[in-house]
């Protein structure tokens, strides 16, 4: 087993899927699944379920990952620290976080381990609107940003992984009339004002939910707010009701949070330009990725029908 085995292995782990596993990789599906039968076949174990539908880890090939996934990033750890002492020089790594999410929780453990395990990366946090964030990813002064996957889902140049699924919610005041239905839809909240944060008419999270009810024909009434923090007065002072994923939604007094039928994925992740080339940037989202765990396995979206 080399080292090209075990990053092709990886990749498919992540991705499930020898076909997009090929193309982040540039290699062809053939020769990527020639590599992991070979990978196999030494080890004398099957690592993946193969069928028509679906790729799946075995109890072995999980096995694997989790431990590969270590060595794998400590290899890439040492790559960072023999070019710092090659050259003698401190990076920067900058990383920006959609305003009104919460990411503390994800980020104490791999910023005490750069610190302590490569003192010559300063990690730089930063908290911006979605426009800015994405503005700012695109010219190089942020290297990676926090926000949602519906966000950069539709953009071909952004990359992203998925750090935690999770759902929306209606944001409502306590007493809402509707507050015993188990899953709101877009008709439940035609009469209701709905504050939402835009920056402009392109902005993705007021044109998901214009997609929403225009495809429920249903009107919304919508009030533009410029941050989350002013939706949130509205809420409180029971004038409209506002939609958050968990990652948004504050402990406040008065305020309820209430399932809706999910017509988008507010998934958390991790995105950067497809041109970045911040070495840094790669390790760190590694190490955000094994502080948080499997992914969705908490918070996992439900299939519902988004339209009902």
């Amino acid at each position: 087993m080399n080292f090209t085995q075990i990053n092709y292995f990886l990749t498919v782990a992540k991705c499930l899927s020898f076909t997009k596993a090929a193309n982040l990789l540039y290699v062809s599906q053939p020769a990527l699944s020639r590599q992991i039968i070979m990978m196999e076949d030494e080890l004398g174990v099957k690592l993946f379920d193969r069928n028509n539908r679906s790729l799946q880890l075995t109890p072995s090939g999980r096995v694997m990952e989790e431990e590969l996934n270590t060595i794998f990033l400590k290899y890439k750890g040492a790559v960072i620290k023999a070019k710092a002492a090659a050259t003698n020089l401190t990076s920067m790594l900058r990383v920006g976080i959609l305003d009104g999410i919460a990411v503390e929780d994800l980020l104490s453990a791999p910023l005490r381990e750069m610190q302590q395990d490569h003192p010559n990366i300063e990690v730089a946090l930063f908290s911006f609107g979605y426009e800015e964030l994405v503005s700012r990813l695109y010219d190089g002064r942020l290297d990676l940003i926090f926000t949602r996957k519906f966000d950069v889902e539709q953009r071909n140049d952004i990359e992203y992984r998925i750090i935690e699924k999770t759902e929306d919610y209606l944001i409502a005041r306590k007493g809402y009339p509707r507050n015993n239905k188990k899953r709101l839809t877009a008709r439940d909240l035609q009469y209701d004002t709905l504050s939402i944060v835009t920056e402009t008419e392109d902005d993705m999270s007021i044109r998901s939910v214009n997609e929403w009810f225009q495809h429920c024909e249903v009107l919304p009434k919508l009030k533009e707010t410029p941050s989350y923090h002013a939706c949130l007065q509205w809420v409180k002072a029971g004038l409209s009701v506002t939609i958050a994923d968990r990652r948004s939604i504050l402990p406040i007094e008065g305020i309820v949070k209430i399932p809706l039928v999910q017509f988008r994925d507010p998934s958390l992740v991790l995105a950067w330009a497809s041109a970045n080339s911040n070495e840094a940037r790669e390790y760190f989202t590694d190490m955000v990725m094994r502080a948080e765990g499997d992914p969705g396995k908490e918070y996992s979206a439900h299939a519902a029908d988004p339209y009902m």
